[in-house]
């Protein structure tokens, strides 16, 4: 009889154990499933405002092509001609001004053209 009770005193010591692991492991998938949860709201808030702003540009780019239609079909192709070349020498100074801005670093085939100065 004194077996059997050293038997069933381990064994709930066993089952105590196991439980502890248990509920530990259910808190911390707890815990993982909340901040899962925060993480999925906070995305839907972001998918949500960012949605918002493609309307936004969606609206005034239809705006844009309505009045640039209108425009075209005033003018005719001289006035379109004019239009792709004030693009073109808009596009040339962003890029001129730029260039200027952020000079581009030393290619690979410059650098290696350099004289090397480890004398």
């Amino acid at each position: 009889d004194a077996d059997r009770s050293s038997t069933s005193c381990a064994l709930e010591q066993q089952n105590d154990e196991q439980l502890d692991d248990l509920e530990s492991r259910i808190h911390t998938l707890r815990q993982i499933s909340e901040d899962i949860n925060s993480e999925v709201s906070d995305s839907n808030k972001l998918l949500g405002g960012m949605d918002s702003q493609f309307d936004k540009a969606r609206g005034m780019l239809k705006g844009t092509m309505g009045r640039l239609n209108v425009m075209v079909q005033q003018g005719g192709p001289k006035r379109l001609c004019h239009l792709v070349a004030a693009v073109v020498v808009i596009f040339l100074l962003m890029w001129l001004v730029s260039r200027q801005l952020h000079p581009a670093d030393l290619t690979l085939s410059e650098a290696a053209s350099e004289p090397s100065s480890d004398t």
